[in-house]
Parts: structure tokens; C-alpha cells; sequence
């Protein structure tokens, strides 16, 4: 069980009685019990009934990793001829 033998179980119960008290342990305990056995029920459950199959409409579409996924329509190259840039003014040098 845990790979915990006898003394290491009566150590951590006595030191869960002193710090829970004798009136809130078996509570504690009770609840702790319960807790396992609805997750047993539920995991044999599971084991016991398969998934339903799937349907072939349900499934999704996988997409092409060959090809990229389509630019959105404000990302897009537009057929608009470049504008042509600005033109720059080169000033002589007035140092001579």
C-alpha cells in the first residue's frame, strides 16, 4: 500500500489525531472512504462502457501542412503599382 509499512501508517494516524482531535476523525475518515469508492465506481464505469463511435461529420478538418493558411483580405498585396518614394534634395556644401 504506498510502499508504507505498518509503523509509518500508525505514525501519520496518530499524528492526524492530534492534530484533527477524536471528535473531527471519524468524520474525516467517513468522507475520505466515500470519496475513494465514488472514484473506483467511476473509473470501472468508464472501463466498462466504451465511447460512443464517432461520427464523420463531428470530426474536424485537418488542414494542409503543405500549404499556408490564406492572408486575411487587410493583409493581402494590393494591384496597386508601388507609389514611388519620396525624392530626396542634396544641398551643396557651402564651406569653400
Amino acid at each position: 500500500m504506498f510502499g508504507l509499512g505498518w509503523t509509518e501508517i500508525l505514525v501519520i494516524l496518530g499524528v492526524a489525531l492530534l492534530v484533527l482531535g477524536p471528535s473531527k476523525l471519524p468524520q474525516i475518515a467517513k468522507g475520505l472512504g466515500r470519496g475513494i469508492r465514488d472514484f473506483r465506481r467511476a473509473v470501472n464505469s468508464l472501463e466498462d462502457d466504451p465511447p460512443p463511435p464517432r461520427r464523420a461529420s463531428s470530426q474536424t478538418e485537418v488542414p494542409d501542412p503543405i500549404r499556408p493558411p490564406p492572408e486575411p483580405a487587410s493583409l493581402q498585396a494590393s494591384t496597386e503599382p508601388d507609389p514611388e518614394p519620396p525624392k530626396t534634395v542634396e544641398k551643396p556644401d557651402e564651406d569653400s
